[in-house]
């Protein structure tokens, strides 16, 4: 019950400023203008491919717009989901009222799942008004009496709520190391940024045991197959595992600082 209390009182917090509603909006504003503008660009390729019957062979709406809409999505909330774990804990800590947390009787470990949990309602409420893009899809696969794709958005949806729940979990535990919430969004967006890039470095590697190991850090690789419609069990492990792992960091920061406070 403690979990759920934390939790209720952090989507209040949420939904009383303006952090939720400027989430919301600018999301789905930026993936609707990257949603059309995958649609015109698939349009103008449709064009083409009338005209020249080998391109018809490649002419695939759902590779075409679906996948590099979730990539797009990816990538934006590198940027995003800092501004959600920014306050988490960086705001108590400079407010004071992290010690007063610790007065309470609620364990290290139900205040971080609290926070996290309420973070992830953010984050489903937010996918779920973007599915009305999928709908227009959707609209448009019925009016071409195309099979509509929904193994590759089922799997598109889950890669891209597993990748912003490991972005969700690196900021919290960012967020848990610093008062100032500027530099926690800063350090979050450094991080993930680095997390993305690194497997486009593994060719800089001759070593086979540092390039695999690079290779499993990466999120976009992780990630990608995803947007495929691909869904491996050895990427579920990989985020699942992810995001405990920081969990668990998170929890031990807010116990060495209790002890020490």
């Amino acid at each position: 019950m403690n979990t759920f209390h934390i939790m209720r009182k952090e989507l209040r917090t949420y939904f009383n400023s303006t952090i939720a509603y400027a989430f919301f909006l600018i999301f789905l504003f930026i993936v609707g203008y990257l949603f059309t503008f995958t649609i015109f660009q698939y349009s103008d390729f449709s064009q083409l491919a009338i005209r020249n019957p080998m391109m018809m062979q490649k002419l695939n709406p759902a590779q075409s717009i679906l996948t590099p809409l979730f990539q797009l999505m990816g990538f934006l909330l590198i940027f995003l989901v800092p501004v959600l774990t920014m306050r988490i804990f960086a705001e108590e800590k400079k407010l004071g009222t992290i010690e007063l947390l610790f007065t309470y009787p609620v364990t290290e470990m139900q205040l971080v799942i609290g926070k996290f949990l309420a973070s992830t309602a953010i984050l489903f409420i937010m996918f779920l008004f973007s599915f009305v893009y999928i709908i227009l899809f959707n609209n448009v696969f019925a009016f071409k009496g195309a099979e509509v794709p929904w193994g590759i958005i089922f799997s598109g949806y889950l890669g891209i709520f597993l990748l912003s729940l490991s972005f969700m979990a690196f900021g919290m535990w960012v967020s848990s190391l610093t008062s100032d919430q500027v530099t926690s969004a800063l350090a979050t967006v450094g991080g993930l940024l680095l997390f993305w890039i690194i497997g486009s470095a593994q060719s800089q590697f001759t070593n086979p045991v540092l390039v695999g190991i690079v290779r499993q850090l990466s999120l976009v690789n992780h990630f990608q197959d995803f947007t495929k419609g691909i869904i491996n069990t050895h990427h579920l492990v990989y985020f699942i595992c992810f995001i405990l792992f920081f969990v668990f960091l998170t929890v031990q920061v807010l116990e060495v600082r209790k002890w020490k406070g």
